[in-house]
């Protein structure tokens, strides 16, 4: 189950880059798979990109491990919260 803050933190950030449409938050609250929102597979990658970037992680520190993720609102919200994550534990 994806939590409500993730959801907003999602929205808020999916509607502050240029290259996606704007997405309603009842929109991502009703859809399970990023396709639903209209996002491609390189709309995906450039989100996580610009997430990183915002939070002061390097783009070398893309995991792999993230594809298999991103197909997902919640594989998405969960590769976010693992960028906050090392992002804290970078000193």
């Amino acid at each position: 189950m994806v939590d409500a803050e993730g959801i907003q933190e999602l929205c808020r950030f999916i509607n502050a880059q240029d290259h996606l449409a704007n997405v309603r938050l009842e929109d991502l609250e009703g859809a399970s798979r990023r396709e639903q929102l209209g996002i491609t597979s390189l709309g995906v990658i450039m989100l996580v990109a610009n997430y990183m970037e915002a939070h002061g992680v390097s783009h070398a520190g893309f995991n792999p491990d993230w594809v298999n993720k991103l197909d997902s609102i919640e594989g998405i919200i969960s590769v976010f919260r693992d960028i906050r994550r090392d992002n804290a534990a970078t000193p």
